[in-house]
């Protein structure tokens, strides 16, 4: 399993012509907004952005990092034993 399927090397490898996240997706299509959304932030020219505007960023990124870590965390699959749920 490619444990950066989701990832920056996948946009990269999108770019490139390989299936990027997107095309990763497969029977998870309802992945497909946040894997665009991913493709998109990856592909932004942050040397452009002010320091003001990159620090609000990087705030906004943090939240949104939470709110998908506590996602995953309900998502973990219930027969999994207890220890490993974190």
């Amino acid at each position: 399993m490619d444990s950066n399927r989701f990832g920056p090397a996948a946009g990269a490898a999108g770019a490139a012509g390989a299936a990027g996240p997107v095309g990763a997706v497969g029977a998870y299509g309802w992945l497909a907004g946040l894997a665009a959304a991913w493709d998109a932030l990856a592909a932004g020219d942050l040397d452009s952005l002010s320091e003001v505007v990159r620090a609000e960023r990087v705030l906004v990124l943090q939240r949104w990092l939470d709110g998908l870590e506590g996602q995953w965390r309900k998502d973990w699959p219930g027969w999994m034993p207890r220890g490993g749920r974190g």
